[in-house]
């Protein structure tokens, strides 16, 4: 075992009394302006000259006349085609399953009616554990929308149920008694 130490040298600072014989008393002195114009002597700050001059004004005939302009025609793209609908769906290993639909209605010219259900889950597989590996993570949101001349409002409700098994012990440190003990299965559960 190698270790370092440092010999410290004794404090050199002195305590002590000081004695306050009068309140300190701050002072400004006053500032004087500088009122000289300087002189400057060279070529640069001599005066100007006076230039005259005259017009002379002269008709001309001319026979031009411009053309009247025209705008420019830009070209106009179609717009693009906005779905009011869409799905997606995933599958990926361990049997993996990653899905998304979203549906928009129209009701009326001012009022509108939607859904989104999203759902990601895996049934698991994963070797050499203790504990299950898999999860479930499911998602329902309605929407009810209108927008008037003045006022616009839209009213939104959903809900969520997520599974999870918490696992990642390695196996060394568990027993199968003490495996079938733990709850590593978690449910939640909300709505909004």
């Amino acid at each position: 075992m190698v270790s370092f130490a440092q010999d410290r040298d004794k404090d050199t600072i002195r305590t002590g009394v000081i004695d306050v014989v009068k309140a300190y008393t701050p002072s400004i002195s006053d500032a004087f302006k500088v009122k000289e114009t300087p002189k400057l002597d060279d070529e640069v700050t001599t005066n100007k000259k006076d230039i005259k001059y005259n017009i002379f004004s002269i008709p001309v005939a001319s026979t031009f006349t411009p053309a009247k302009g025209k705008a420019a025609v830009v070209e106009q793209k179609a717009p693009e085609k906005i779905f009011d609908n869409y799905a997606t769906v995933g599958v990926g290993t361990y049997t993996t399953i990653l899905g998304e639909v979203y549906v928009s209605h129209a009701l009326s010219r001012t009022e509108s009616f939607g859904g989104y259900i999203s759902h990601h889950s895996s049934q698991g597989g994963i070797e050499n554990l203790v504990f299950d590996d898999n999860f479930s993570n499911s998602k329902l949101n309605l929407n009810y929308g209108s927008h008037l001349r003045d006022l616009s409002w839209n009213v939104e409700a959903g809900a969520l149920q997520q599974t999870y098994n918490w696992y990642g012990v390695p196996e060394f440190q568990l027993d199968e008694a003490e495996a079938d003990q733990l709850a590593v299965n978690h449910s939640f559960f909300g709505a909004h």
